[in-house]
């Protein structure tokens, strides 16, 4: 499970910030929360905000947390640290610190980092309720806790300045206080956000090769009024080609795919009707969607994993969110299972759906030129009876687009003349 994520200097995150999962004292769903010691953590979290506010911006800090675990430990001597710092404080260090649990243990783990290295880093653990040393690391200075210095210090060798050391202890350490942090950031967190990703062909996949898969994907499309007898998959290797590009939707590469000489895997993806067929790419935006969607989705609860989804709703009708986030709500097994999404769907907005310290906002502080992010639960005089969805159209919790302003003012007077061609 995640606790608790803070990060400074990452893209509109300027000061830093404090994302929570962990219930406040509020007595309303109790029954959908998780039980960790003495912690009561949230199963789900909404993200709502204005266009530009910043809700894809903490989505994107926590993929890149996990990008740099799991991936520094390819950076060559010397290369520099990729990294978004935000636009006013380009030499000033990005830094994280992470709450989490792993096998009934809660970790802390953080670093700051600068383009050129790694300046703190430190991992602690709370074995038996009382903080306990992994390692500390202030540059090239490593200090560990008394049961890990013998292992830990032969691995100062391997490290380098721009590396973690979690990630180089990783590749050589067989310590569990190292093999399952890391395994946290690389396995049990997913993050999607609106660019290109692999979903689409890890679903394909399953698909094909997993039945319980196949047969999920088909009773639920059925549930929500398609029609639909089966699905076929096809993947094979071979040289791309022109037909293999839809020409409307890929214009540019579709006159440049002939002369490609690699082999790529060529997926073809039929929804079979009872008297026809449909590549899937004939069939709409949602039902493409829920297609990469629901196999990563079930992986997630299957396994106890913390998904990030940007922009839950897009192509999909509110009733369809409101049932994924209805089966995080009502899922027993206890495993540990979340979800943190941005969203702009106002029909979730109900206090009868979240709790208080479920509803997050991001905001973008002018004056500061970072964003903000705040829950619900930490804003006065919010009744618990309260319309939510009024009162955050009305920009009572947020700052709202055109709040006090309207595009017809935008236009003028004179009707946008000035626009006339």
């Amino acid at each position: 499970m995640l606790l608790e994520l803070s990060c400074s200097n990452f893209k509109a995150i300027k000061e830093k910030i404090i994302f929570s999962m962990v219930a406040s004292g509020d007595k309303s769903h109790e029954e959908e929360l998780y039980a960790y010691k003495d912690y009561r953590v949230s199963r789900f979290v909404s993200v709502y905000g204005a266009n530009g506010a910043g809700k894809t911006t903490l989505i994107e800090a926590v993929g890149y947390l996990c990008f740099l675990v799991v991936c520094c430990v390819n950076f060559q001597e010397g290369d520099p640290i990729p990294r978004m710092p935000h636009k006013l404080d380009v030499n000033k260090p990005t830094t994280y610190n992470v709450q989490f649990v792993v096998d009934g243990i809660r970790y802390v783990y953080g670093f700051s980092i600068n383009d050129k290295e790694i300046l703190e880093e430190y991992l602690y653990h709370f074995p038996s309720g009382r903080q306990a040393k992994i390692f500390d690391r202030v540059m090239q200075d490593y200090t560990y806790g008394a049961s890990y210095k013998r292992e830990l210090s032969q691995l100062e060798a391997k490290s380098k300045r721009n590396k973690l050391f979690l990630s180089t202890a990783e590749a050589w350490s067989k310590l569990p206080e190292i093999l399952n942090p890391f395994k946290f950031f690389k396995e049990q967190i997913v993050v999607h956000t609106m660019g290109p990703d692999n979903w689409f062909v890890y679903s394909a996949r399953q698909i094909r090769e997993n039945p319980a898969s196949k047969k999920m994907m088909i009773t639920f499309l059925q549930k929500i009024g398609l029609p639909i007898l089966d699905i076929r998959v096809k993947i094979e290797t071979r040289q791309l080609t022109p037909q293999d590009v839809p020409v409307k939707i890929f214009p540019e590469f579709h006159s440049v795919a002939g002369t490609l000489q690699s082999n790529v895997n060529i997926i073809e993806v039929k929804f079979v009707y009872k008297d026809y067929e449909l590549d899937i790419q004939e069939e709409s935006q949602g039902t493409q969607k829920l297609f990469q969607l629901l196999c990563p989705l079930v992986d997630v609860l299957a396994n106890g994993k913390i998904l990030f989804y940007d922009k839950l709703e897009d192509s999909l009708h509110p009733a369809l969110v409101d049932e994924l986030v209805k089966t995080f709500k009502e899922w027993e097994h206890g495993n540990g299972a979340q979800l943190v999404f941005s969203t702009h769907d106002t029909t979730l907005l109900d206090l009868d759906v979240f709790r208080r310290d479920q509803i997050w906002f991001a905001e973008r502080n002018p004056k500061k030129s970072t964003t903000e992010y705040y829950s619900l639960i930490e804003l006065k005089n919010v009744r618990k009876d309260e319309n939510i969805r009024k009162g955050y159209i009305h920009g009572k919790y947020s700052t709202i687009p055109l709040k006090g302003s309207s595009l017809i003012e935008v236009l003028g007077d004179d009707g946008g003349k000035e626009l006339r061609t």
